[in-house]
C-alpha cells in the first residue's frame, strides 16, 4: 500500500474556490513573515472563517467534517462527562 499523496491546505482551498491563487500567495508570504500557520493567517486576515479552515483541513486529510454546532448530543451521556470535556453544560 503506497503513501497517500500529500495535498497542501492552500491547494485544497484554491481548488474549492474558497480563495484565489493571489490570496494564497499573499497568505503564504504573511505566513513566512510571521511564522503563523496558513489557516491562522487566512482567519486573522478575515479571508476565511475558522469553520471554512476546518472543512478544508478535513478535505486535505480525507476526513468527514462534522459541525458539532448542529449535532444533537444525548444529554444523559453528556451529563456524565467532566465539565472540561463538556463546555456546553
Amino acid at each position: 500500500m503506497g503513501r497517500p499523496e500529500k495535498i497542501r491546505l492552500g491547494d485544497v482551498l484554491v481548488a474549492q474556490k474558497l480563495i484565489s491563487q493571489e490570496q494564497l500567495k499573499q497568505a503564504l508570504e504573511a505566513q513566512k513573515r510571521g511564522g503563523r500557520r496558513l489557516g491562522r493567517v487566512l482567519v486573522d486576515e478575515g479571508i476565511l472563517s475558522e469553520e471554512q479552515i476546518a472543512e478544508g483541513l478535513a478535505r486535505q486529510l480525507g476526513l468527514t467534517f462534522i459541525n458539532l454546532k448542529y449535532y444533537n448530543f444525548n444529554r444523559k451521556v453528556s451529563a456524565r462527562l467532566p465539565a472540561a470535556f463538556a463546555p456546553w453544560r
